[in-house]
């Protein structure tokens, strides 16, 4: 006989079911300020969970420019935050993470626009069911 508890939507669909699996804890990893993996294999075909604890802000600023050539229109400048773009695979049980990548890209004649980033490093709780 199974033991857990289970949440139920208003629709009367299972929600939470821990009668089969309950979150396990698994650990913490950082980001740092630059693109990178985390591998467990306690995550390989499980569900991941992620909770961020803390961050940190990089000091050094890249710059992303939006560039359409053109002579005589004015530079519009961003200042903007980048935080690490999650993914997950769950095949070989490994969390990935990447940043904007500085460089130039081309967009209409006489427009330019210039973002420079400053670099979120998140530290996760990491766990899976």
């Amino acid at each position: 006989m199974n033991v857990g508890l289970q949440v139920f939507d208003a629709n009367g669909n299972l929600d939470v079911d821990t009668t089969t699996g309950i979150a396990k804890y698994l650990g913490k990893f950082t980001t740092g300020f630059s693109n990178g993996s985390f591998k467990a294999k306690e995550l390989i075909n499980r569900r991941l969970w992620l909770c961020n604890s803390a961050f940190s802000v990089d000091t050094k600023t890249y710059r992303h420019t939006l560039d359409g050539g053109g002579t005589g229109h004015a530079k519009m400048y961003f200042k903007e935050m980048d935080y690490p773009k999650i993914k997950f695979d769950y095949s070989s049980g490994t969390v990935y993470w990447e940043y904007i990548q500085p460089g130039v890209e081309k967009v209409q004649p006489g427009n330019t626009v210039i973002y420079d980033y400053s670099r979120i490093s998140c530290e996760f709780i990491v766990g899976a069911v």
